[in-house]
């Protein structure tokens, strides 16, 4: 499924969305299906450290501007408003 949307979000040219939107899925997947709690567990886990690893660096970000877009461009996009 990574691969997939990984390639998806290539042909896109948005590979971040794609990237998220893989992990997001297959937690949906294992909550849906009825998984063993551990495969639930790791889906859930997964997915929360791509959004952690993402939003490093918020803080700074949400300074220069709105709150909301600030979050959605780091979370979603992965992108950085220029300067320090």
């Amino acid at each position: 499924m990574l691969l997939g949307t990984y390639a998806l979000g290539a042909l896109l040219r948005q590979i971040p969305p794609a990237t998220l939107l893989a992990f997001v899925l297959y937690a949906a997947y294992a909550f849906l299906t009825g998984a063993p709690p551990a495969y639930r567990a790791a889906a859930a886990l997964l997915l929360v450290l791509v959004a952690a690893r993402r939003l490093e660096g918020v803080r700074r970000e949400v300074r220069r501007g709105p709150p909301v877009r600030a979050v959605l461009e780091l979370l979603v996009f992965q992108r950085r408003r220029t300067g320090r």
